[in-house]
């Protein structure tokens, strides 16, 4: 809220009040929510400081309790809120389906394809499972749109999801490879400053490999 605040007063140095921001949580994870609503119910003895505690920060949703016809407002609302709530379904192919019939009805606002893009890129990275299948039921659900330029824009996020992969997966064998270089030179008996200089981890992160892989001198 201070980053908007902040961000607002940059673009609008004259402005002497800042705009009212109400900041909402949704929780839409795979298990039910079991933790505390409430901030103060986390700090010790918070009920008798509740007036200096920031109770006001946020507003904690659990989807998970909602029922369908609970979800209401604009269809773009319903949307985003439907496809939270089923995002973890085993059947996902159904809520695919629902969810393509609500944007179906959205296809002619101007920022649909804003939209689109922020949808595929949220379903490529929350659905971790079967990237094919998954991209089945995208190309699919692309066709029923029937919406120029939808399909290139599918494409288009498409392609940089596994771009972003490929460079993780690369950054992932870069850093193993280092890791497993200083674990070499600890066996090898070589001093920790040199092997801090050659490859650039600090002692501590030497230190802590090492007691993962079981080296128990360095633990």
């Amino acid at each position: 809220m201070v980053n908007i605040w902040k961000e607002c007063l940059d673009q609008n140095p004259g402005a002497k009040k800042l705009p009212v921001i109400i900041p909402a949580v949704l929780y839409h994870g795979r298990k039910k929510w079991t933790s505390p609503l409430k901030f103060s119910e986390i700090v010790e003895s918070g009920e008798n400081f509740s007036l200096y505690l920031p109770e006001f920060t946020y507003t904690l949703t659990d989807l998970s309790g909602y029922e369908e016809e609970s979800l209401t407002g604009s269809i773009v609302l319903k949307a985003v809120l439907y496809m939270f709530r089923h995002i973890y379904d085993r059947d996902f192919d159904i809520a695919a389906r629902t969810v393509t019939d609500m944007m179906i009805m959205l296809r002619n606002e101007p920022d649909f394809l804003t939209f689109l893009e922020w949808f595929l890129r949220y379903l490529y990275h929350a659905r971790t499972g079967n990237k094919e299948t998954l991209k089945k039921i995208i190309d699919r659900e692309i066709n029923r749109l029937n919406m120029k330029g939808a399909e290139e824009m599918a494409m288009t996020v498409a392609e940089q999801i596994r771009n972003e992969g490929m460079k993780q997966g690369m950054e992932l064998g870069v850093k193993q490879g280092v890791e497993k270089t200083a674990l070499n030179m600890l066996e090898m008996g070589i001093e920790m400053t040199l092997i801090c200089q050659a490859t650039g981890l600090s002692e501590a992160e030497i230190k802590r490999i090492a007691a993962q892989k079981g080296q128990k001198k360095w633990q």
